[in-house]
């Protein structure tokens, strides 16, 4: 089994994993690697990548506190960097900086912030996954950040299995608030996986007949407080990659091998916000994808490559757009996107670092998709994209049934994203009503082509005038088609 390490910014591999990449790198392969991205990826463009701070650090690792649309308090940011500590950052000001919230020397390998309350109070509780230091004599695999002016970094690995394991690979939690049962934490530590419900101790739960758990990634919108499914991925002791599903905390688990050709370790996840059959992989070499809950594997277009895809999120207002990061062997930035579900990519080009990424988490915010990617030596940098131009790049083919997606987000305040379906040309009246069954406006009222659509609502009536928080009720009425779902707005 072969472990990647950091060493100076760059990607170290075991001698096998090496010698496998190396023969990509000159001959024959090489150019047939340049010929695959003349022909299957898109023309370069100069996008709109800016530094975002920490300049010269190894970021090993992002989190967000969650977007709360009701909520008019800071947001933040939090960067784990290699020895240099964790770090704090303000999104919501636009002039605020990075601030040092210590573990300093440590070697962060995973964030997390776990979102909880108790009662009307609702909290966020920062995590910290460590690779402990031989030097240091400190043990300690995972601290929390305790609440208050007085906040300090504790041991929470009560549990943990901290001699057989030497870092924390990732650390995943679904939210809830205090008038809900409380919802699991978990945890990977390379070949074993842990589970917590509160703060008290860990309980190990791994998956059998795996081998090194790389990534965790949970089917939960942060607004809906109730869990899904939990995704694993990584490899085995024998170069095969695997993804692992399960629908119950953990206690059963499902398990694929996707066979690929080469591609022997998975790295990250990205979930489908509607549809929860449809998952994205990064593997080493590929993006590769499922449409039914992990049954059948396929590469993407964006296969065949020497990079390790760290990083991969996806647009929740708009799912066909991914943006997947990683680093080009043996080092060097990786990062592209595409606008159709993997079927095209386009290379992102940032002028300002060579620096590969080692991590991605994005947001949405003022009408903007914004990427943030870690990076193996020149700290975060920072991808906008605008969500009205990947509204207007609609799928190109045509659905088979008329259908009326969930709204996203929901609970929202003030804007929401309604999606639908339609398999032909049809006149098509999206309208919202409240609870009494009284129109409160019309979105749409005109005839459309076949295709996949959106509109998005901005609370607001016929009049233009505000509406008040509550419950609400989005229609659609296409050819004999009516559909019909609800939307809370908070305030």
């Amino acid at each position: 089994m072969s472990l990647i390490h950091l060493e100076q910014g760059v990607v170290r591999t075991s001698k096998t994993r090496t010698l496998l990449l190396g023969q990509l790198r000159g001959g024959w392969s090489s150019i047939l690697i340049f010929i695959y991205y003349m022909l299957f990826i898109n023309a370069q463009v100069i996008a709109q990548v800016e530094s975002f701070g920490l300049e010269g650090k190894t970021v090993t690792s992002l989190s967000f506190t969650p977007q709360m649309n009701y909520s008019t308090l800071p947001r933040f940011i939090y960067a784990g960097t290699d020895q240099d500590g964790i770090f704090e950052r303000d999104i919501t000001s636009p002039d605020s900086g990075w601030v040092n919230r210590g573990l300093r020397d440590k070697t962060i390998t995973a964030v997390h912030v776990y979102h909880w309350g108790v009662g009307p109070v609702e909290l966020n509780t920062i995590l910290v996954g460590i690779e402990p230091s031989d030097l240091s004599g400190d043990t300690t695999l995972l601290y929390i950040l305790t609440d208050g002016l007085d906040s300090v970094w504790v041991p929470f690995d009560n549990g943990l299995d901290t001699l057989s394991s030497n870092r924390i690979y990732d650390i995943q939690g679904f939210f809830y608030r205090g008038h809900e049962p409380p919802q699991p934490l978990f945890v990977s530590t390379g070949y074993s996986f842990f589970r917590s419900y509160g703060w008290d101790s860990w309980e190990v739960i791994s998956p059998t007949g795996i081998g090194l758990i790389n990534t965790i990634k949970l089917d939960q919108n942060p607004l809906y407080w109730f869990g899904g499914d939990i995704w694993i991925g990584g490899e085995t002791g024998y170069f095969t990659p695997y993804l692992s599903k399960s629908s119950d905390y953990g206690s059963t688990w499902e398990i694929f091998y996707p066979s690929l050709g080469g591609d022997n370790a998975c790295y990250s996840i990205a979930i489908h916000p509607e549809q929860s059959n449809i998952i994205y992989a990064g593997m080493e070499g590929a993006v590769i994808k499922t449409t039914d809950g992990g049954q059948t594997w396929n590469a993407t277009f964006l296969q065949g490559l020497p990079v390790y895809f760290y990083g991969l999120v996806i647009n929740p207002i708009n799912p066909d757009q991914l943006v997947a990061g990683g680093v080009i062997y043996p080092y060097g930035i990786a990062l592209y996107e595409t606008f159709d579900g993997g079927i095209n990519w386009t290379e992102i080009i940032a002028n300002d670092t060579t620096a590969g990424i080692s991590c991605l988490v994005s947001d949405t915010t003022n009408d903007e998709f914004v990427v943030y990617g870690g990076t193996f030596g020149d700290g975060v940098i920072r991808y906008t994209s605008d969500l009205i131009s990947v509204q207007e790049n609609e799928n190109t083919e045509i659905p088979l049934n008329y259908e009326l997606c969930k709204n996203y987000p929901n609970p929202f305040n003030p804007t929401t994203n309604i999606q639908y379906e339609l398999p032909q040309r049809s006149e098509v009246q999206i309208l919202i009503y409240d609870l009494l069954g009284r129109k409160v406006t019309t979105l749409v009222s005109e005839t459309q082509e076949a295709g996949f659509k959106s509109v998005i609502w901005n609370a607001t009536n016929d009049h233009g005038k505000p509406v008040s928080a509550g419950v609400y009720l989005y229609q659609i009425r296409a050819g004999e088609f009516v559909g019909t779902k609800k939307m809370v707005l908070l305030k």
